[in-house]
């Protein structure tokens, strides 16, 4: 059985900043500190990408350990911390909590088929995950700035979560960009 000293690369401490990210994201969510959660949400992607890109330039090892890690911190950063911002900014009725469990789920079910059926060359089967983390705070900072009505901000939102949802398991091919 191998140790964790020899386990974990370089990449995998930025996949752990990336967690911090989405974990602090969560506190400053449930604490009321939106904008600081949104910020940190959005850090998110920065860390999931050059996590990829520190891996690739050191000629990782240990791929299977790296890739359960960064599916762990995927569904983290980019389905349960969302979630919790979503819960942050005002969608705390049942309909609406059942919509950020279902989206929890579809990120779920979304990473555990990409770790089975992988990637055809150059495009994803499905809304890549990650695309939350973009998404969501942009959304958010946008509809602040514009001064949109809460009730339309957490209609928004809520269609989001719903159509994130849909996209992430859906069979639809989405061209592998980066």
């Amino acid at each position: 059985m191998k140790s964790f000293r020899e386990l974990i690369e370089l990449p995998d401490f930025v996949t752990l900043t990336g967690v911090v990210s989405g974990l602090l994201s969560i506190f400053f969510s449930l604490a009321g500190k939106l904008d600081i959660a949104a910020i940190l949400l959005f850090l998110c992607p920065a860390f999931d990408w050059l996590d990829g890109r520190v891996a690739k330039f050191i000629q990782r090892k240990e791929k299977a350990f790296g890739g359960e890690l960064d599916n762990l911190s995927d569904i983290l950063s980019f389905g349960v911390a969302p979630a919790f911002l979503g819960y942050g900014l005002g969608l705390r009725f049942p309909l609406s909590i059942m919509v950020l469990i279902i989206f929890i789920l579809c990120g779920l079910l979304r990473l555990a088929r990409f770790r089975v059926v992988g990637i055809e060359e150059g495009y994803y089967q499905g809304m890549t995950i990650p695309t939350n983390g973009y998404v969501l705070p942009v959304a958010y900072f946008v509809m602040k700035f514009l001064l949109v009505p809460q009730a339309w901000q957490l209609n928004t939102l809520l269609a989001w979560y719903l159509l994130s949802s849909m996209l992430m398991i859906s069979s639809i091919r989405w061209k592998k960009i980066i």
